[in-house]
């Protein structure tokens, strides 16, 4: 489970971190549309667990896809945004999440698992929810990506270590052995993980509709072994 105190401390800068989120188009949206357009472009009446969604940016996105999304956060506030929204929200901590086994036929998380210590908890709680036949795509950030360190100077100048820790802004980081040994259990059809978004490094730009960052950044070689983040895409 998630403490008491990290549950405090990661609600007060979630809390934050949407509301500016909300009022701009955010790189971690622009990455899943990327990510999903990819490897999983027909997602019409699946049946999509946000986890984390916070005020449902994402969520909008599946909606328009033609799924049926759902979503669950820890932060009330956030919850409370999304159902406005019109969206299917819960209040919920990711290492035990309020639905029964085999719900979902997607589970997607970006940027939840690496901000606390109870990782493995929170994948199984991933896999957990899964249908069989279903895909869990969890993504991380990348350890070896030049972009990691920049988020964490980016953090450093916005003052967040002042008050929060990197574990709490940036997340940890991984890399792909270490965040594919953190998945398998056994029991998975495939388990692929892989670096993606080298665009990262021109994020701002992806915050202006109307500059438009090349295609074939993100299918390079270079995202794909030093790309921002890690998917982690897991097949039950």
């Amino acid at each position: 489970m998630v403490t008491a105190e990290e549950k405090l401390v990661l609600q007060s800068y979630w809390n934050a971190e949407n509301h500016i989120a909300s009022k701009m188009p955010d790189y971690c949206e622009t990455a899943t549309r990327a990510l999903f357009d990819k490897i999983l472009p027909n997602v019409n009446e699946k049946k999509i667990l946000d986890i984390g969604c916070g005020h449902g940016q994402t969520l909008e996105y599946f909606r328009q896809r033609g799924a049926l999304p759902y979503g669950v956060d820890m932060s009330p506030e956030s919850v409370r945004v999304a159902r406005q929204h019109g969206f299917f929200v819960e209040e919920g901590d990711c290492c035990a999440l309020p639905y029964k086994d085999a719900t979902f036929d997607v589970v997607f998380s970006i940027g939840v698992i690496e901000h606390f210590d109870a990782t493995k908890k929170a994948i199984a709680e991933h896999i957990r929810v899964l249908r069989p036949g279903g895909i869990a795509i969890i993504i991380v950030p990348n350890l070896l990506s030049i972009t990691y360190l920049g988020a964490i100077a980016w953090h450093f100048v916005r003052g967040h270590f002042l008050k929060y820790s990197v574990k709490t802004t940036t997340g940890k980081g991984y890399t792909t052995g270490y965040f594919r040994r953190m998945l398998e259990d056994g029991k998975a059809r495939s388990i692929t993980v892989r670096g993606y978004y080298g665009s990262a490094f021109l994020k701002p730009l992806t915050k202006t509709k109307w500059i438009t960052v090349p295609r074939w950044i993100d299918n390079s070689p270079y995202s794909i072994y030093f790309g921002h983040l890690l998917a982690g895409i897991y097949e039950k």
